[in-house]
């Protein structure tokens, strides 16, 4: 209005009616995934695609990856971003838990794929955009777009298979909370938190089968459990404190 003027004083009714119309549509959105999920953790239908899953001999890492990539390459086409992410990550969550995948690697993977799925035809979401902006075929867009679709596969591919290229930049939280644990002396349930999805984020477990061992029975516990205890007597004492000298007598 100010700069470009592109919009007149006349206009601000319509931009306003159009803006709430895309609100309205958002909140709707969230309500039927929200509902989805619902239905989705009380069916426990993540257990039973796992199941399946197991039953099909996809048991390792890799083979998971690849059907998790089909699955969020086939969602992106169908789906704009936003409704993805609200029905896809809480369905991959248990999988990437009992795969032991680390969180910023499949946040990564999950971003990588919705643009490759929006890219790359024939129903990718940018695609009908572009043709409307620019006016042109959908179908003169297909060859131009293929490079780049190129780029972004190549980057997922990297992102599958050297973790590392996720996690170098939260390393040295890691390495931090994993020491004030040692000193502690407590498990490290922060770094776990960091190094892979956890199916309950309130009682994180070890990520790999070395700390599964070692930690076998702390794991097994509530996470205050491993926590050092105070001693009752600190703990009466400050309670005679607030409550006054006349709290030590015992009432009749």
């Amino acid at each position: 209005m100010l700069i470009y003027r592109d919009i007149a004083w006349k206009d601000v009714r319509r931009v306003v009616q159009t803006s709430m119309s895309l609100a309205g549509a958002l909140i709707l959105i969230l309500a039927m995934a929200n509902a989805l999920i619902n239905y989705v953790i009380q069916e426990q239908i993540p257990g039973r695609i796992l199941d399946a899953m197991v039953g099909l001999g996809i048991t390792e890492t890799w083979k998971f990856l690849i059907v998790l990539n089909i699955f969020l390459l086939i969602l992106g086409m169908i789906m704009d971003g936003f409704s993805a992410i609200l029905v896809a990550v809480p369905l991959i969550l248990p999988f990437a838990a009992k795969f032991h995948l680390n969180p910023f690697q499949l946040a990564m993977m999950v971003l990588l794929n919705l643009e490759i799925a929006f890219c790359t035809p024939p129903l990718g979401l940018n695609l009908f955009i572009s043709s409307f902006r620019f006016n042109r075929p959908v179908t003169s867009l297909y060859r131009i777009v293929l490079p780049f679709a190129g780029i972004l596969t190549i980057g997922l591919l990297l992102i599958m298979y050297v973790p590392k290229l996720s996690t170098i930049a939260i390393a040295p939280d890691i390495a931090k909370a994993r020491a004030a644990a040692e000193q502690a002396g407590m498990a490290p349930r922060e770094a776990w938190l960091l190094e892979c999805v956890q199916e309950d984020p309130n009682n994180p477990h070890p990520c790999n089968q070395v700390e599964i061992d070692k930690w076998a029975a702390i794991t097994k516990a509530t996470p205050q459990e491993d926590l050092p205890s105070t001693p009752s007597t600190d703990s009466d004492a400050l309670l005679k404190e607030m409550m006054g000298p006349g709290s030590a007598e015992t009432p009749p």
